[in-house]
This record gives structure tokens, sequence and C-alpha cells, in this order.
């Protein structure tokens, strides 16, 4: 037998709001992370490229492909070679990345918005360069961001737990 539905909410909608932001994120296993990193990154290799390796490369704000990677988190991947990722970080207002370390130093410019880098508070506009081999705090952002980064070819520090 169905329950009619009620008239009014269970839950008042920014109460539920703030015990769902509340939970810790649930992270897949790593290898199921890896696995769907390679099939993201698989896809976004098999787009068509419009120009030859001798020309420029020019990626217009309509074009490319967002992957998820988590609630409110996606990528734009940009360009990427053996040991380097040029991408577009989009994070959605109350989004979290954990603190993390890098393999190489990973650049970043804040492109719409602002974000906390650990301790540093950065506005659009602004250039973090998070050093090789030293940890940084969590990155998070209360009014959502865009972020332009350039660094490590793999994410296991933040995505895979």
């Amino acid at each position: 037998m169905k329950r009619p539905m009620p008239d009014k909410p269970l839950m008042d909608e920014r109460l539920a709001e703030v015990i769902l932001e509340a939970q810790a994120p649930i992270l897949p296993p790593p290898e199921r992370a890896r696995v769907l990193r390679e099939r993201v990154l698989a896809r976004a290799r098999e787009e068509p490229c419009p120009i030859g390796a001798n020309e420029h490369l020019t990626i217009l704000s309509g074009e490319g492909r967002w992957f998820q990677l988590g609630p409110g988190i996606a990528m734009k991947p940009m360009r990427e070679d053996e040991t380097t990722r040029s991408y577009l970080l989009r994070m959605a207002p109350g989004t979290r990345l954990p603190p993390h370390d890098h393999s190489q130093e990973e650049e970043c410019m804040v492109v719409e918005g602002d974000v906390w880098l650990g301790e540093v508070h950065a506005h659009a506009g602004d250039y973090h360069l998070a050093r090789r081999g030293l940890p940084h705090g969590e990155v998070r952002t209360e009014t959502g961001c865009l972020l332009f980064l350039r660094g490590q070819k793999h994410y296991e520090g933040m995505f895979s737990g």
C-alpha cells in the first residue's frame, strides 16, 4: 500500500542541506577511483583533435567536456603530456577537497569566485603554487569557484582517499 505524500516536507530544506553537507564524503575504493579516472580520461582523449600537432591549441569556453569528480566538483581537461595535466576545476558552493600533497609542483589560478587553499584565501585573479612534496590543507569554497590548474597528472591524493 502506498502512503500519501505529505503536504509539506518532512524536514526543512536548509536543515537537510546542512545535515548533508556535514556528512563525510563517501569515496570509492582506490582501485575503483583509478578505473573511473582512466575511463574519463580515455573518453576525453577520444575527442577528435581539430588541429595538427604543429599548430596552436585553442579550446573555446563552450568546447570540451566536463567530468564529475565528486558531488559539486567537475573537471574539464585542457591539455596533458607524459607528466603534467592542465585542467579547469569547478567547485560548487560549500564543496571541499581533503588535505593532500603533490608529487610535483602544481600551479593554480583562481578564474572566478574565491577558494581557501589551506590557510590561504584566494580570489579571482590570484595565483597559488603548491610546492612538490609539501602538504597543503583542505581546499574549500563557500561561494563556489572556477580554478585553472597545471600540475601532477594523477589525482590519487584528492579523489581516491
